[in-house]
């Protein structure tokens, strides 16, 4: 998106997930912004974790602008699942609040980001704070919420094509994701409808080697989908289930509405503010509930292909999110 009018570089590593590996691109990544920051005029980093300290703080040094995308884990806050950066105080969180302060901009990608309360992580009911104004106030100046933007011309379906079962896609790389993700309420749930067909997608290797075995017979697990392959499941399920315990801006479940699935989503504030009335939403972490939504779901035909697209195409138009940036970007 930037390329079209600026001059951009670009410091991304890819890593394998072991120490050395890490260690490695982490010193080859900042020596690539140490090296670079000086031919630019604005920083711009995607999400906020240690690969976000330095960059910001050579940002300061040398009066570059300095802008940080924040997405999820940046911002949150779920004890109940041992996740966020700011569920406990750790080294990560120390520099990381220094860092947000130091920054020019915060851009998250949703209100719920800035501030929401999560009640259906908390088996307390009480809800869990979340978001920058609940941890650090003092950065209310610097957030500009840009949202992600989505491509209706490619995230598109053909009405002729017939529909049926369940689709939940994630990046699953490790237990704590499988759980935060609801994959353990919807493999409860795939249990107790044996006659209905679900597909679970996005596993890596370790985790489909993991899990695998625990599957029903009506369960197909798949790994990792790229953008065909993952518009291709969109297109041929009926029903998107995304019960997860906190996310920031769900990609796959705009995506897999702009394909024309009926979501059935976790009522955390921005999966319930996206399904709005074109689904259902889950009040509560129960197979049960989550039975019955589903069921709802695959037989109601008020609820609509149509409906759903539309819904994503009217919050998150093309374009949008290219505008904001430059704006902030030539400021």
């Amino acid at each position: 998106m930037l390329s079209q009018k600026y001059s951009v570089l670009t410091c991304h590593y890819d890593i394998k997930r072991n120490t050395l590996s890490k260690l490695i691109a982490y010193i080859k990544y900042n020596w690539c912004v140490f090296y670079n920051i000086r031919k630019t005029e604005t920083v711009i980093i995607n999400f906020g974790a240690w690969h976000t300290i330095f960059p910001v703080f050579l940002a300061k040094i040398l009066k570059r602008k300095s802008i940080i995308l924040l997405g999820g884990f940046d911002v949150a806050n779920v004890p109940s699942l041992n996740y966020g950066l700011f569920h406990k105080p750790t080294l990560l969180q120390f520099f990381l609040k220094l860092t947000y302060k130091n920054s020019d901009f915060l851009c998250p990608v949703s209100e719920a980001l800035v501030s929401s309360t999560n009640k259906y992580a908390d088996p307390s009911g009480m809800g869990y704070k979340n978001g920058l104004l609940n941890f650090l106030p003092e950065v209310k100046d610097k957030i500009k919420v840009i949202s992600t933007d989505y491509d209706a011309d490619f995230w598109n379906y053909n009405n002729s094509g017939s529909r049926e079962g369940v689709l939940a896609l994630a990046y699953i790389y490790q237990p704590q994701t499988y759980i935060l993700k609801g994959f353990d309420i919807l493999i409860k749930c795939a249990r107790a409808m044996p006659d209905t067909t679900f597909t679970f997608a996005g596993f890596s290797p370790e985790m489909i080697n993991k899990y695998e075995h625990e599957m029903p017979s009506n369960v197909k697990l798949l790994s990792f989908q790229n953008k065909e392959e993952s518009r291709a499941l969109y297109r041929k399920h009926k029903v998107f289930a995304i019960p997860s315990m906190t996310e920031g801006l769900p990609n796959t479940l705009c995506e897999a509405m702009l394909c024309g699935c009926i979501p059935v989503g976790s009522n955390i504030e921005v999966i319930s503010h996206i399904i709005n009335d074109t689904g259902l939403t889950l009040n509560s972490k129960d197979e049960v509930l989550l039975k019955g939504l589903i069921d709802i779901a695959i037989k109601d035909e008020n609820l609509s292909p149509e409906k759903s697209r539309k819904r994503i195409m009217d919050l998150y138009p093309k374009g949008n999110r290219i505008v904001e940036f430059r704006d902030l970007v030539d400021l």
